[in-house]
């Protein structure tokens, strides 16, 4: 929490205090510790264990390795796992059906060493390096290699799927 927050506790109204106190699950600690304590020496009355028994209220955050729990918690896990089983689901499929044959239109072998020195001597090392990337690449796209990217990629959305939809919105309100 920022100290332009706390510093901003003493220029709050009763009424805004209270309401800060009324609505305790949106704020942090800190923020209900400088309210109570602003109260309190203002000479308003504050319930004794009130601090506690709020903070003892709070639920945990979301998160990949905290227990969370809810109706939307479990949204976010049964979407989640839909994009993780669909993409391993897909990709099983694809592997079973890949064919990993090389092209019968292949006039030259990319991998001969008449070629790749032929290739360096026309461009150099970086004719040489952009080809070999610019092939494996493409390599990525075929047979059942694809099956490898599509799991890593269904992976990868359901990580961010996952994180999107778990974070409080930016930073927490103080």
């Amino acid at each position: 929490m920022s100290d332009s927050f706390l510093s901003r506790i003493p220029a709050l109204s009763d009424a805004q205090l209270q309401d800060l106190l009324e609505h305790h699950r949106k704020y942090k600690r800190r923020a209900l510790e400088a309210a109570v304590a602003e109260l309190r020496a203002r000479g308003r009355e504050v319930p004794e264990g009130f601090l506690e028994e709020a903070l003892a209220e709070e639920p945990p955050r979301p998160g990949l390795f905290r227990d969370a729990r809810g109706p939307r918690m479990d949204r976010i896990r049964a979407v989640a796992g839909s994009i993780l089983a669909a993409g391993a689901l897909a990709a099983l499929a694809i592997h079973r059906s890949a064919v990993n044959a090389a092209s019968p239109f292949a006039l030259e072998d990319e991998n001969s060493k008449v070629y790749l020195r032929q290739l360096e001597m026309v461009g150099g090392k970086a004719n040489l390096l952009a080809s070999q990337v610019r092939n494996g690449f493409a390599a990525l796209w075929q047979g059942t290699n694809l099956a490898f990217t599509v799991f890593g990629l269904s992976v990868a959305a359901a990580a961010v799927f996952w994180v999107a939809a778990t974070q409080t919105g930016g930073r927490g309100r103080d």
